[in-house]
C-alpha cells in the first residue's frame, strides 16, 4: 500500500522469526532481527513503524535504537497491545479452555493410559475421553479450545484403536506440544500487553530516547471496544 502511494520508498523489514514468507515487491525483510540490536547504520531510515512488536522486547533498549537508526526529524508509528482490549481477552480465555484439557482433565495422561491397555487386549477410548468433548463445550463453548482439543484426543484413540500404538502416541504428542506451544505464546502475549500499562513511564523512556510523542490513539474495529493503542513520535 506504502508502494501505491509513493513508489520511489525504499522499504526493509525485520522480523525476530529467523524463517519469514516471501516479502511484497518492492520491500526486503531480514529474519533473526531483535529490536534491541537493529543492523543498520546511524541515521537511515525517514520513518520507523512497528506493529505489535515493541511490547514483546526490552523498551528500555529498543527506543534508544529507534532513535539511532531514524533521521531527524523522522515519524514513528507504534502500534502496540492493549492490557484491557479485546485480543488479550479472547486468548486468556482460550488459555483457560486450554489448560482445562491438558491440565486439570489430564486428557493425554488418560490417553496414554487407555493407549498401554491395548497390551491386555483393551480397545477404545476410556469414558473421560469420549465424555469430554461434549462437557469441554458445555463449559467453554462450542468449537472452543476445550472442545478441539477434547475432540482431537478423542478421534485420536477411537480411530487408531486398530493402529500401531506408536504412531497413537506420536500424536497425542503432537497435540500435546502444539497446546503447550500455544498456551507459552498466550503467557507472552500477556506479559506483553503489560509492558505498556504504565503509559507515563513508557512515554518517559521515548524522550529520554529523543522520540518526541506527537499523538496517541485507541484503535477500534468496526463497533467493538479499542483492541490497540497508536503512538506517533518524532525524532
Amino acid at each position: 500500500m506504502l508502494r501505491r502511494v509513493s513508489p520511489q520508498l525504499e522499504l526493509i523489514g525485520v522480523d525476530l522469526a529467523r524463517t519469514l514468507p516471501e516479502p511484497p515487491e518492492g520491500t526486503s525483510t531480514q529474519g533473526g532481527v531483535p529490536m534491541e540490536s537493529l543492523p543498520f547504520e546511524d541515521d537511515s531510515f525517514t520513518a520507523v513503524t512497528a506493529q505489535f512488536a515493541v511490547e514483546y522486547g526490552d523498551v528500555t533498549r529498543i527506543a534508544p535504537e529507534i532513535a539511532r537508526v531514524s533521521q531527524d526529524g523522522a515519524l514513528v508509528g507504534l502500534i502496540t497491545h492493549r492490557d484491557d482490549g479485546p485480543i488479550l481477552a479472547h486468548n486468556v480465555q482460550r488459555r483457560e479452555a486450554i489448560r482445562w484439557a491438558i491440565d486439570e482433565e489430564k486428557l493425554i495422561e488418560v490417553a496414554r493410559k487407555s493407549l498401554a491397555l491395548r497390551y491386555f487386549g483393551l480397545h477404545g477410548a476410556a469414558p473421560g475421553i469420549a465424555r469430554a468433548p461434549a462437557e469441554g463445550a458445555r463449559r467453554f463453548g462450542p468449537r472452543s479450545a476445550a472442545w478441539e482439543i477434547a475432540e482431537a484426543i478423542r478421534q485420536t484413540v477411537e480411530m487408531g484403536a486398530r493402529s500401531d500404538p506408536a504412531v497413537v502416541a506420536a500424536t497425542l504428542g503432537q497435540i500435546e506440544t502444539q497446546a503447550r506451544n500455544e498456551l507459552g505464546r498466550i503467557d507472552s502475549l500477556e506479559r506483553a500487553c503489560g509492558t505498556f500499562a504504565d503509559e507515563q513511564a513508557v512515554e518517559g523512556v521515548f524522550a529520554e530516547s529523543g522520540l518526541e510523542l506527537i499523538e496517541t490513539r485507541d484503535l477500534f474495529e468496526a463497533d467493538g471496544p479499542p483492541f490497540a493503542h497508536f503512538r506517533l513520535l518524532r525524532a
